[in-house]
């Protein structure tokens, strides 16, 4: 084989090696041993000390030694002192069996940032189980310090000095937006990690209100990934999503508990979506005109029977406005989809009377929507795809229950 195809022996760097390459110093550094009681800690450390792994370690070290050299830099403010960078395990470690000394690299680094960024990072290593709520202020800090320090595409640094990836990195900072009390319930595992995500992108008000529900609320003392995306989506029902009623749709305040009986009428023309239930005049054409409430509500179903991903989309991804319409414009409008069908069949939509039995739905620069009735009288309505898109959040909130909603979030997500 020639020199040119032969591989070169893959090398594995230590946690401390690594991230010395990543400061910018990769020369290799002599190991010395030092006493033990002239090492000094820092106390604010986002870590704790785990016993439990102090104890393998003094197993390892029964048997195998010292393997791995923990890592100080002299203090300038005491002589003949130094202070631990890395290590604090291991050296507690050779504390506990009784070891004067204990094998160090002296690191002469001067700049309290990349002092910092090294104990940070050395002491998220392997073979530690860490509370989510210490890596979370963990990687927050190093993101800050690399940033500070000038560094670009910092979370994938951190991702590679931790063993983990970028979305990983991340999801644990957004961890520190929670209020204390459901952190601590993500160390405590009350609430899964990927739950505690959902729930940071709440208000501090939006969260303290589950933290209370959940207090009041001993069988519901647990929340997992799907039950937090829900309480996303819907901040504002926790009955509803805790408590699901199985044959009743979801209600909210904000909207109107409209009947279909109540008798139709003119509608106001303006540039906002009515929440009446007002209908428009038989054969009357609505173009850019304020769609009612009971029509808007139909659309949204038929969106839900024809075009199901768009809805499925809003459930389990959190989309913004611009990005429902991206998708509608790419799967829909750019492809020229029209839908026709009706409603003598199956499940009926809100509203549902003889005078919208068939519809047809066209995708273009507008939503066309056409009803036909039993008479052959035909109402059509044109909407924006942003009106469409509020049109859809509303008939979420009022008629998809809890069920559905965790259903379709396990089968966005599988």
């Amino acid at each position: 084989m020639s020199e040119f195809f032969k591989p070169k022996k893959q090398v594995l760097k230590s946690p401390e090696q690594a991230y010395a390459e990543l400061l910018g110093n990769s020369s290799e550094n002599q190991i010395v041993e030092i006493a033990v009681d002239l090492i000094d800690e820092i106390d604010n450390q986002p870590q704790k000390i785990h016993e439990d792994k102090i104890d393998r370690i003094v197993e390892s070290m029964k048997i195998v030694g010292q393997l791995d050299p923990i890592i100080v830099i002299p203090n300038p403010k005491k002589d003949n002192r130094y202070i631990l960078i890395a290590g604090r395990h291991r050296r507690r470690a050779c504390i506990k069996l009784g070891l004067d000394k204990v094998k160090a690299v002296i690191r002469k680094e001067t700049n309290p940032d990349k002092q910092r960024l090294m104990l940070l990072a050395t002491n998220n290593d392997r073979n530690t189980d860490y509370s989510p709520s210490e890596l979370a202020f963990s990687y927050k800090e190093q993101m800050e310090l690399l940033q500070k320090l000038g560094n670009k595409s910092t979370a994938s640094q951190i991702a590679q000095e931790n063993n983990t990836n970028r979305k990983t990195v991340h999801k644990y900072i957004q961890l520190t937006k929670l209020i204390p009390p459901l952190l601590s319930r993500v160390d405590s595992n009350s609430i899964t990690v990927g739950a505690g995500y959902e729930l940071s992108f709440l208000s501090t008000e939006q969260q303290t209100k589950v933290f209370n529900f959940m207090l009041n609320h001993p069988d519901k003392s647990k929340i997992d990934k799907d039950t937090a995306r829900l309480i996303r989506l819907s901040p504002d029902d926790l009955q509803n999503i805790f408590y699901p009623l199985v044959d009743k749709p979801l209600l909210f305040e904000d909207e109107e508990n409209i009947t279909a009986e109540e008798p139709k009428a003119e509608k106001k023309i303006n540039s906002d979506i009515s929440e009446t239930n007002n209908c428009p005049s038989e054969g009357q054409l609505q173009k850019n005109q304020n769609i009612p409430f009971n029509v808007l509500m139909m659309i949204s179903f038929i969106i839900k029977k024809e075009a199901y991903s768009i809805l499925l989309h809003i459930i389990s991804n959190f989309p913004t406005t611009d990005e429902v319409i991206e998708l509608i414009n790419t799967k829909y409008v750019t492809n020229g989809v029209c839908f026709k069908g009706n409603f003598s069949e199956g499940e009926k939509p809100p509203y549902y009377t003889p005078d919208y039995e068939k519809y047809s739905v066209s995708f273009k620069k507008k939503l066309t929507v056409t009803f036909t009735s039993e008479a052959n009288e035909k109402e059509s309505y044109k909407l924006s795809y942003a009106e469409l898109d509020t049109g859809l959040r509303k008939y979420l909130r009022k008629y998809v229950s809890a069920e559905d909603k965790i259903l379709a979030i396990k089968q966005a997500h599988n």
